[in-house]
């Protein structure tokens, strides 16, 4: 899990969460977009900003996304 630093670090000076686009992801993550799809399909968390397009746009809140990495490292040990 995230140690209360890492999730000072992970929030922005107005103390809001940073929040991501697919892209953004995969940059910050250092993997592809591509990636960054197959994890969702396993379960990364995300959520839907909505849109005229199909379903919405996702977004991705970075403190959600490290506590999901911290528990599938846990459960791969």
């Amino acid at each position: 899990m995230a140690t209360q630093k890492q999730q000072k670090q992970l929030r922005d000076m107005d103390g809001i969460t940073h929040i991501m686009d697919r892209a953004e992801l995969a940059q910050h993550l250092k993997i592809s977009t591509k990636k960054v799809d197959e994890l969702v399909k396993c379960g990364l968390p995300y959520f839907l900003v909505q849109n005229n397009r199909r379903g919405g746009i996702k977004r991705f809140r970075l403190l959600d996304i490290h506590a999901w990495l911290d528990r599938q490292t846990e459960l791969a040990k």
